[in-house]
C-alpha cells in the first residue's frame, strides 16, 4: 500500500511482533487499558484473547441495559488504542499514554450519550461509576 515500515514491531511498545492479538490485548499498554477499564467497571477480569475480548459485553454479568452501555466502552476501547498506534507511526506528536483512559471515558460517554437519547448521566459520575450513572438514569 506504498507504506515504507521500518519494522514489523509493535510501534506502542516495540516488544513484539505486532498482531491483532498483541496489539489490542498482550502489548503492555493495551493490558493496563484493559485493566483499567475492568477496575472502572469494577470487573474482576479481562478475556485475554481477542474472541471473547470483542464480545465480552454480551457474557459480563450486567443487566442488559449496562451489558450494551459496557459494550460500547469495550468497542471504544478498542478504538483508541487502534488510533493511538496510527498517531504513533503517523503524526509528530502523539497523545500520551497516561490519557488513554479518559479518552475511552469521553469517547464512550458521548457516543452511548448520542446513540440513545435516554442516557443522560452525570458526567463525573460517569468517570468514576458507570453502574451507577446508569443505574441513576434507569
Amino acid at each position: 500500500m506504498g507504506i515504507d515500515l521500518h519494522s514489523v514491531c509493535c510501534p506502542i511498545c516495540d516488544e513484539d511482533v505486532e498482531t491483532p492479538q498483541h496489539l489490542f490485548i498482550d502489548c503492555i499498554v493495551a493490558s493496563r487499558l484493559w485493566s483499567m477499564v475492568a477496575n472502572w467497571w469494577r470487573i474482576d477480569d479481562y478475556p485475554k484473547d481477542l474472541p471473547n475480548l470483542i464480545t465480552w459485553g454480551d457474557t459480563a454479568n450486567l443487566l442488559q441495559p449496562l451489558k450494551a452501555c459496557f459494550d460500547a466502552v469495550i468497542q471504544t476501547r478498542l478504538w483508541v488504542i487502534w488510533r493511538f498506534k496510527n498517531r504513533i507511526c503517523f503524526d509528530a506528536k502523539p497523545l500520551r499514554k497516561d490519557a488513554l483512559v479518559d479518552e475511552i471515558k469521553i469517547l464512550s460517554h458521548l457516543w452511548i450519550n448520542h446513540r440513545n437519547r435516554n442516557f443522560n448521566p452525570n458526567w463525573i459520575e460517569w468517570t468514576v461509576d458507570p453502574k451507577n450513572a446508569w443505574n441513576v438514569v434507569l
